[in-house]
């Protein structure tokens, strides 16, 4: 309908709304270029949220294709943007800050990834629990518990009893359904890694076949 109507502010917000719906689908080009053209669009009208989401979503793609500092830019301008509006939008403040995280973490960038992740503590209080649902907060309670798990190792912040302790946060705040399988894999494949790191044996093997299951389903599928 947008784009029928020639309506850019619109063809840019629908663009980005396709693309965050279907997070875990692959990116069509068009969709990348729709949305880096979108960027400069909402800031010369100073749209702050609006270029805070277009430039989350490049940081995700540019994170997802290791393009990681092409990343780190587009994930600070979105942290920047969020900075205009104080204490609102926490929930966005938190969920930047994560990816921030994973962004530096991969460039070993550790001590900086770790003061990211400690933003949900700060934050989290302020998000507005009549908007998100418990289900959307706990998720990004078990981004923080994962993440503060990962970085906190690197960084000597945390032990490796601490670690495992975070990763179990996680995994129980996010229900066993389809939408949050990636997430729960990664917090899987990260206990069964610090198990092997650490030749602590204990229940392994269950954690082994946790993974085992969770790609079945994705096995056959061509992406």
């Amino acid at each position: 309908f947008s784009l029928k109507n020639k309506d850019s502010l619109n063809i840019y917000r629908s663009n980005n709304l396709s693309i965050r719906i279907n997070l875990y689908s692959p990116k069509q080009q068009n969709q990348i270029n729709t949305t880096l053209k979108s960027v400069k669009y909402f800031e010369n009208r100073n749209l702050q949220y609006d270029s805070y989401y277009s430039n989350l979503i490049l940081a995700e793609y540019y994170l997802s294709i290791r393009y990681y500092k092409i990343a780190e830019n587009f994930i600070y301008n979105a942290l920047e943007k969020l900075d205009k509006f104080n204490n609102d939008f926490a929930y966005e403040k938190i969920l930047a800050s994560m990816t921030a995280a994973n962004i530096l973490h991969s460039q070993l960038k550790d001590e900086e990834a770790y003061r990211l992740i400690q933003n949900y503590n700060r934050q989290i209080k302020y998000v507005n629990r009549e908007i998100f649902s418990k289900e959307r907060i706990n998720f990004i309670t078990s981004l923080y518990y994962n993440n503060n798990a990962v970085v906190g190792v690197f960084t000597d912040k945390i032990t490796y009893k601490e670690s495992n302790s975070n990763y179990y946060k996680a995994l129980k705040l996010v229900p066993n359904i389809d939408m949050y399988d990636l997430h729960r894999g990664n917090t899987i494949f990260n206990i069964f890694s610090n198990k092997i790191k650490n030749s602590d044996t204990d229940s392994i093997d269950y954690y082994y076949n946790l993974l085992i299951k969770l790609q079945e389903p994705y096995l056959d599928l061509d992406f």
